[in-house]
C-alpha cells in the first residue's frame, strides 16, 4: 500500500474514535447521576452509538483500504463521522455543566 497523508491519519482516528466512545460512555455514567443529563442523553444514545459503531467500522475498514480513491473516501467520512460525534458530545457536556452551575457549593 502507497503512504498517503490519509494512511498517515488512521492513528488518529483510532485515538479519536476511543476518545469519543469514552466521553459517551462518561456522559451516560453521569446520566445515572442526574436525571436531567439522563433525560437530555436519552433521546440521543442510539443515534450517538450507531455513529460510535459506524467510525468504529470505518477505521476497520480504513486499515484494509488499498485503492488510493477508497482511502480518501474513508477518511473524508470519518473525519465527518469525528466531526459530528465531537459536536454532539460538547453539547450534551455543555448541557450538564449548565445543569452544575445553578447548584451553589457551601463554602467552608
Amino acid at each position: 500500500m502507497a503512504v498517503s497523508a490519509s494512511t498517515l491519519e488512521i492513528p488518529s482516528f483510532v485515538a479519536a474514535a476511543d476518545l469519543l466512545r469514552r466521553m459517551f460512555l462518561e456522559l451516560e455514567r453521569l446520566g445515572l447521576e442526574n436525571s436531567r443529563l439522563h433525560f437530555a442523553m436519552l433521546h440521543r444514545t442510539y443515534a450517538i452509538r450507531q455513529r460510535l459503531d459506524k467510525l468504529s467500522g470505518v477505521v476497520e475498514l480504513l486499515k484494509s483500504a488499498v485503492a488510493p480513491l477508497q482511502v480518501s473516501d474513508l477518511s473524508r467520512r470519518a473525519k465527518g463521522l469525528i466531526a459530528q460525534l465531537s459536536d454532539e458530545l460538547e453539547e450534551i457536556s455543555h448541557e450538564a455543566e449548565d445543569e452544575f452551575e445553578w447548584i451553589e457549593v457551601p463554602h467552608v
